[in-house]
Parts: C-alpha cells; structure tokens; sequence
C-alpha cells in the first residue's frame, strides 16, 4: 500500500526519478560514504539478473546497496587478492621468456590497469546501449549501471573461482568471458531467443576489443614514457 510519498510498506519513494548523467555523478561519492545494508541482495540478484536490474531501473532501489559501491567493493576485493596471491602463482607457471624492459612495461601496465578498468565501466557501456537500447528502453547512465551490476557479479563469480587450479589451455579469463555472456543474456530481454544471445556475445566481443585497445594505448604511453627513444628513434 503506498500512503503519501513512501510505500508503507518497504519505505521507497513513490516519486523515483529516471537515472540520468547527473545523477550517477550525484551518487557517486555518496556511494563511497554510504553503506547500507544491501550487498547480500545484490549478490542474490545474480540468480535473478534480469528482474533485479529492471527492478532498480523501476525505482525499488531502497533494498538495494548502490551499484557504484557494490562494483568498487567487488573490483577491490579482487585486486587485493590478486596482490597478495598474484594470480600467476596460482592460475600459470611463470614464463622467464620476457626481456628486463619488457617486465617493466609489464608492471606499469598492470599498476595503471587496475584503475583504467574502474574508469572504463562507462566506455563499456557503449555496446549494451547500441544493442540492447530499444529493447531495454535505458539511457546511457542507466546501461552504466547495467554494467555495474554484471560486472559486480563477475567479480564475485572470478572471486569463487579463483581458487580453482585452471590450466593454460582452458584460463580463468576463458570462464570470466562465459560468465559475462551468461549475464548479459539473462540480464537483457528481445523478442528472438537467438538474437538476444547474439547480441549478448556481441556486446563481450565488443568490450574485449575496447579492453584490448586501452591496454595497447596504455603500453604505448608507459613504453613512451620508460623508454622514449623506443617511441621516438625514427
């Protein structure tokens, strides 16, 4: 029963505004001083993806932990275990094939890459929009924080199956991409079964390109600034 302004009933607004732009940017550092009680909903949302997406997206976000802050939680909870149990001590043997100035571009990356993957959820964002905009019926912001929920769960998914020895033939990278797919697929709705799985591996491909296409441009800096004669000798 909703009575004045609150439902009686969970205590949400009745008047819930659309997700825009200036919104996320208002709930951004918010979320990072605000913790409710609801990450064990959202980590629940992940057996229900699509209900728990569109939910918030109606406005029964009282429940919910913010999504920005359940994506840093989750993305920092997996940078702290793979610093302190790098993942090549646990997933691969080490390869001594690299060169001296190969390893240390290699570190570099691998320190900035971390904090290009918090900045990138919004680049990633792009594909779900061009695909799945007209289905969904979301702007921009709200397929970021789409993303922000698949992600996050993800993260929780990769933080599970970390500890199991994968091989190099078939990596945990391989397992993270399916899982990916997985919930786009079943986070996002279209008419035709198919199309929507398409759509879904499409969006994945597209995201891998873009991640692959910062990784190169954050070589080429951190190369350019070790080593600018490797840049500029010509």
């Amino acid at each position: 029963m909703v009575s004045e302004n609150f439902c009686s009933v969970c205590g949400q607004k009745t008047t819930v505004k659309r997700i825009s732009i200036k919104a996320l940017l208002h709930d951004l550092p918010h979320s990072l001083f605000h913790v409710d009680k609801g990450i064990l909903k959202n980590i629940k949302g992940i057996t229900h993806p699509h209900d728990t997406v569109f939910g918030y997206m109606e406005g029964k976000r009282i429940s919910y932990f913010s999504p920005f802050l359940f994506f840093l939680i989750t993305t920092t909870a997996v940078l702290l275990f793979t610093y302190f149990f790098p993942i090549s001590s646990i997933v691969y043997s080490p390869v001594e094939t690299a060169t001296g100035e190969e390893v240390n571009v290699a570190k570099y990356v691998e320190a900035y890459q971390k904090y290009v993957y918090l900045l990138a959820v919004f680049v990633y964002a792009l594909p779900s929009v061009w695909l799945f905009k007209r289905e969904s019926g979301f702007n921009f912001a709200e397929h970021v924080i789409v993303n922000l929920f698949v992600f996050s769960w993800a993260n929780c998914i990769y933080l599970l199956l970390i500890y199991i020895p994968f091989n190099k033939q078939f990596p945990i990278n391989v397992i993270m991409l399916l899982s990916t797919l997985v919930l786009y697929g079943l986070t996002f709705r279209h008419p035709n079964k198919t199309v929507r799985w398409i759509k879904a591996l499409l969006i994945v491909f597209l995201q891998t390109m873009i991640y692959f296409l910062i990784n190169i441009i954050l070589v080429v800096i951190v190369t350019a600034v070790l080593f600018p004669e490797k840049i500029f000798r010509f």
